[in-house]
């Protein structure tokens, strides 16, 4: 009895086995593809725009951009240009549209509509709000450490803004550590490249109005530090080849589609493999498509550490 028992219980597992190796339609169809636009844009160039196709989730090619789209820039009703196609010759940066001669300004609405073959027409607007400065910025309690392949350096940055406590304000922080690349000796050193290097904030530190944006940076709406921007920093170089410069902060001031945008992308991203973790719909402002048309505006200070 026993043996005939467990004849049958193997051979429900090598039915059960066999019937999970089938393919499942589930009925779902793939929706029809639409026109994804990427474009932050400020008062300091050209507007650029990415224009692309989207994709089914499940689909891992590489994005297919769009190269023969009529991309136009209205602001008060007006057409203000049309952007050319400039396609990149490293092949690195993925081609896209730019205007020609339009320098953004502040608290002005633009428009852009963007139409290609197939797809229907797309349209957004956004505009560029005005500046929040930086009041305070910085540095203090440098210490230094070597072992035989590296040197660090830990400080400590801190910064203050005046968050009018009126309106609806949105932010993007980014501090930025300047490392200079040399060749040569004392008295005799020659600079041969400078990078920049992001601070990347912990994102277990997340909160409803600060999101540690991938990359680099926080994004912040309205003041939720309370103006006390304290940051405890470290960064190792190789000394016989480079060398510490200065300590960038740059401080966007972004609109509310820059800010739901940046930071919903983000937090999908830190919530992907988690079972727990609740699903987060990325924004969209784009009219009849997907992804963001969003400005900004930004001030940079630096400082050099005093070694």
């Amino acid at each position: 009895m026993l043996k005939r028992t467990s004849i049958l219980l193997l051979s429900s597992i090598f039915l059960l086995a066999a019937t999970c190796e089938r393919d499942v339609d589930l009925g779902f169809d793939d929706p029809e593809p639409r026109l994804v636009v990427f474009s932050n844009f400020s008062n300091t160039g050209e507007i650029r725009v990415q224009v692309s196709k989207s994709k089914s989730a499940l689909d891992n090619t590489a994005d297919e951009y769009i190269s023969d789209a009529k991309v136009e820039i209205y602001a008060k009703g007006q057409l203000i240009e049309r952007l050319k196609l400039v396609v990149p010759e490293s092949g690195r940066i993925p081609p896209y549209y730019a205007t020609r001669g339009l320098v953004p300004e502040v608290n002005v609405v633009y428009m852009i509509k963007v139409d290609a073959d197939g797809f229907e027409t797309i349209r957004a607007e956004s505009t560029i709000p005005e500046q929040i400065a930086v009041n305070f910025f910085e540095i203090s309690e440098l210490m230094i450490s070597q072992d035989e392949e590296e040197r660090t350096y830990s400080y400590r940055v801190r910064m203050n803004f005046d968050d009018p406590v009126t309106e609806k304000n949105y932010y993007h922080l980014n501090i930025f550590q300047q490392i200079q690349e040399y060749v040569g000796g004392i008295g005799d050193t020659v600079i041969t490249g400078i990078s920049y290097r992001p601070v990347e904030f912990n994102p277990k530190n997340n909160k409803n109005d600060m999101v540690a944006y991938l990359g680099g940076g926080l994004l912040l709406e309205d003041d939720p530090l309370n103006g006390d921007y304290d940051f405890n920093l470290s960064v190792s170089i190789d000394p016989t080849t480079q060398i510490l410069g200065k300590v960038f902060v740059e401080f966007r001031t972004v609109s509310e589609d820059y800010y739901l945008y940046h930071a919903s992308i983000t937090r999908q991203n830190f919530s992907e493999g988690s079972s727990f973790a609740e699903p987060v719909f990325v924004y969209n402002n784009i009219e009849n498509g997907h992804g963001v048309f969003a400005g900004y505006i930004t001030s940079i200070d630096s400082l050099l550490i005093i070694q």
